[in-house]
């Protein structure tokens, strides 16, 4: 059985043996956009053979008038932050989980999806593990649930 999200909590570090909970239902509040539940996965070291766990934090959001900004930020715990891709996604109440924006280690390959093009602005700062999703000119289209996922692999070699 899976472990149920906390998406209640307006900031809880989530952490359970490699699922993915999207647990819990978006909240149905307008313009409700407090950063949902972090997508987990397993970290696989090659060299000592052993699972380590990881875990994404978002924080930031909550209510917003249409037109108003946000900004949104996850932090990485566990794991190799500043060599992993990062991608922001959202789900609105009673849909499917969409992309919305990538950024690579570096930050030198940004995109986002039509949807947020030209409003929404994907940056990071590895010293800190952290990455941010600001968006700009909001609309009703934006209320939803957003969080972050990370597809780190370890590839070191003993």
């Amino acid at each position: 059985m899976r472990p149920r999200c906390p998406c209640e909590e307006p900031r809880r570090r989530v952490s359970g043996p490699c699922t993915a909970p999207l647990g819990s239902s978006p909240a149905t509040a307008r313009w409700w956009l407090r950063p949902g539940c972090a997508l987990l996965g397993c970290l696989r070291s090659l060299s000592a053979g052993v699972w380590a766990q990881i875990s994404l934090e978002e924080t930031g959001g909550g209510l917003r008038a249409p037109g108003d900004s946000v900004l949104l930020s996850c932090r990485g715990y566990g794991f190799n932050f500043g060599g992993s891709f990062i991608r922001w996604y959202r789900q609105a109440p009673g849909g499917r989980p969409e992309w919305v924006s990538f950024i690579n280690p570096f930050s030198t390959q940004m995109d986002s999806a039509a949807a947020v093009e030209g409003r929404a602005t994907v940056s990071r700062d590895n010293s800190r593990s952290e990455t941010y999703l600001s968006l700009r000119a909001l609309k009703p289209q934006d209320s939803a649930r957003y969080f972050c996922a990370t597809s780190h692999r370890d590839r070191k070699s003993s």
